[in-house]
């Protein structure tokens, strides 16, 4: 017979696999997706998996808002914000002080500039107006009241308010010399509801986006507009142009009701690089409690000298609301959950700049026109960051609780590593899946550090569950690349799952097929290596070698440790105490017996499963299950005539079946050869070890007959009665 560690009869066959049995296992930390399931804290990963101390970021300032929708600098370099929900606007003083220098009625602040004075123009919405703030503090002052019910954005050019509409969608200029009663003029007209982002290009061209369609136009002057990319996205989200020339806008799509952001297209990435953000759509709780969920997604795009539009990242489940460019080659994208930044030099280089410790979504990145430095302003909550420079502060990495399967020893920890990003490491162990108070707390490790690799020594409990952290020195150069941590599993006996016994006798039979086709991607995940890696198009089937005097014991076992394991067969009479051992160190779960000879009656079989193959003598243990008992029936049923009835054409013949151990399960009649007919007993049911049958035939010819009986009991075996009669 064939060895096999696949399907018996659907049973999963996990124990024949070579797998190891009680040997040291380990967990793996590597990559990006392995260490974006950790928390950080002033922590930067990179796309190839470098975890290093991020730039350093400190909090300026709350922002008693939830959400800010724009900001500009006035002339003293103080920081101008509109809001909502209450569509106040904020003064931000260069120490942090937070003024409220108006008011609206309406909800929302959405557009806002500032002209050379430091007169501050606000655009409120729904419904609302542009309002004029004076520069010298004085009252605020409805500048106009345009016709569109939304006032998106606003920029101050060329002697002109330039203002981005919706509902309808304009793009609207206002000269600014026209003494009170200025006059809006319609520079571009849109046939979309809403025109939300806008961006002052060079030699006077305006870039815009557009909502719900999601199209980028490019407006070279007066009602001369050329729709550059319809992105079949919700919304054009962010327009910059690096300092390097070229222009990159991002696209939104928010969650449609009922569901995710238009899964329907979602699309492969193809030519994509393996994007960051499949792993951003997880519940996260900010520092003010709230639990909030990412939403959407978001695309980013080029745009070459030619007009030619290409994306060049990807955001699965956030959207990326702001852009910041600068250096030669770099971009910053914020995105919408978790108060994340990330670095973008190209498609191959990419990495976690930052998380924010309050989380929200990144609204705005801009240069800070004083100090030379970046502000960082977030919604969800409201807040202001500074960004840059060496942090003062250790960085801080958490890693994702990692599980053993059942209580295990925990060992070494061995840390790949460049240079000397490490400050300390701590690990803590427990038995809950979350960390709780029943974990231990915190224990600083021990550990040496070499050219490239560092190896820590925990002296934990026996616990499930581990997690470690590590502290790295924001002042020394270096990164983690890869943690690896060793455990040892305790010998956990085997056990039986099922067991059945099967008349015929039977053997294992293997199959397989061509090689299976995988998706090419799979290559380039664990998850995937390791699939691919196990594949095998295998189908195990029962083959059928002999019907009469065999049964057969197919079981399926299991092992926690997974080790091998070899089985041994017993059985036991009915009426009898003793086990008596009839196969021994098999290696496949299933044992085919011929029961010739042995004495009929009931009896049951018990199945042992050792894993003694994978343990050392003194440590192997056991697992046993007991069968249902079966009848070993050798002999066939006896059949009897009691009765026979001729006359006129018509014959009735009464039989008697009987079988001494085995309840009889069918009959069946032929006469002279004929097609067999199936026969009932005479009580209608096959219930019974002894049972009458009736044969009635009707309009028979005259001369002699043969009528054939055959009676089969639920042990298979047949007898058949002959009889042959005259009319």
């Amino acid at each position: 017979m064939i060895r096999l560690p696949l399907i018996v009869a659907g049973l999963a066959v996990s124990a024949l696999s070579p797998l190891h049995g009680v040997r040291t296992s380990e967990f793996v930390d590597e990559g990006f997706s392995d260490f974006n399931e950790g928390e950080m804290k002033d922590i930067s990963l990179g796309n190839d998996g470098r975890l290093e101390s991020a730039p350093g970021v400190s909090l300026l300032t709350v922002i008693d808002e939830p959400i800010v929708w724009a900001a500009a600098f006035d002339p003293e370099g103080r920081l101008v914000l509109g809001t909502g929900n209450r569509g106040r606007v904020l003064r931000v003083a260069r120490e942090g002080e937070v003024e409220t220098i108006f008011r609206p009625d309406q909800v929302l602040s959405r557009a806002l500039a500032i002209d050379a004075e430091g007169n501050a123009f606000v655009g409120t919405s729904p419904g609302g107006a542009i309002y004029r703030l004076p520069a010298d503090g004085g009252l605020p002052q409805i500048f106009l009241d345009p016709d569109p019910a939304y006032l998106w954005d606003m920029h101050v050019r060329d002697g002109s308010l330039w203002v981005a509409t919706g509902m309808p969608a304009r793009l609207l200029r206002i000269p600014l010399n026209e003494g009170s009663s200025p006059e809006a003029e319609t520079w571009f007209s849109a046939r979309t509801d809403h025109l939300t982002t806008l961006f002052p290009d060079e030699d006077g061209v305006w870039w815009a986006g557009s909502s719900p369609d999601g199209i980028l136009y490019r407006i070279d002057g007066k009602d001369e507009a050329f729709a550059a990319f319809n992105a079949n996205e919700r919304e054009i989200k962010a327009i910059v142009r690096h300092p390097n020339g070229q222009l990159v806008f991002s696209t939104y799509s928010g969650e449609e009701r009922g569901g995710s952001a238009r899964d329907a297209d979602d699309r492969d990435d193809g030519f994509l690089p393996p994007l960051v953000v499949t792993g951003e759509g997880v519940s996260e709780g900010d520092a003010d409690g709230v639990q909030r969920r990412a939403r959407g997604r978001g695309m980013l795009y080029e745009i070459d000298v030619n007009g030619f539009v290409r994306p060049i990242w990807q955001a699965r489940r956030s959207g990326m609301f702001s852009l910041h460019g600068f250096g030669d080659n770099y971009w910053l994208v914020g995105m919408n959950t978790r108060g994340r930044i990330y670095g973008f030099e190209n498609r191959n280089q990419w990495s976690l700049v930052q998380q924010l410790e309050r989380g929200g979504e990144i609204s705005l990145i801009l240069n800070d026109p004083v100090d030379d430095g970046l502000l960082v302003i977030t919604s969800n909550p409201g807040a202001l960051y500074r960004l840059g420079g060496v942090g003062t502060e250790a960085s801080v990495f958490t890693s994702r609780v990692h599980d053993g399967g059942q209580v295990a020893r925990w060992g070494n920890m061995e840390i790949l590593k460049e240079g000397a990003p490490l400050a300390n490491v701590e690990v803590r162990a427990g038995n809950t899946r979350r960390p709780d108070a029943t974990w231990t707390d915190w224990q600083e490790a021990e550990w040496s550090a070499g050219p490239m690799r560092a190896i820590v020594s925990t002296q934990l409990p026996a616990a499930r569950y581990l997690q470690y952290r590590l502290e790295l020195d924001p002042q020394n150069e270096g990164a983690v690349r890869r943690v690896r941590g060793f455990y040892q599993l305790p010998n956990v006996a085997p056990y039986i799952v099922d067991l059945a016994v099967v008349h015929g006798g039977f053997e294992l039979e293997i199959q397989t097929a061509n090689g299976p086709n995988f998706e090419f991607d799979m290559a380039f995940s664990a998850g995937g290596r390791d699939r691919l890696e196990g594949a095998q198009r295998q189908r195990v089937r029962l083959r059928r070698f002999a019907d009469d005097g065999f049964l057969t014991l197919v079981w399926r076992p299991a092992d926690p440790n997974n080790d091998r394991m070899e089985f041994s067969v017993e059985m036991q009479r009915a009426d009898e105490d003793s086990w008596v051992k009839i196969a021994d160190k098999l290696e496949e779960p299933l044992f085919a017996w011929n029961v010739k000879g042995l004495d009929e009656g009931f009896y049951r079989f018990r199945v042992r499963a050792s894993d003694h193959p994978d343990n050392e003598p003194g440590e192997a243990l056991e697992g046993t299950r007991v069968s249902d008992y079966v009848i070993v029936d050798n002999s066939p049923p006896r059949i009897s005539l009691r009765s026979e009835d001729l006359s006129d054409g018509d014959a009735t013949f009464r039989f008697r079946a009987v079988d001494e151990w085995s309840v009889i399960r069918d009959a069946r009649w032929s006469l002279n050869g004929g097609p067999h007919t199936h026969l009932r007993p005479d009580g209608a049911l096959f219930d019974s070890r002894e049972h009458d049958f009736t044969v009635r035939l009707r309009d028979l010819p005259p001369g002699s007959h043969t009528l054939l009986l055959e009676v089969v009991d639920e042990a298979g075996r047949s007898a058949v009665h002959t009889h042959r009669f005259r009319l």
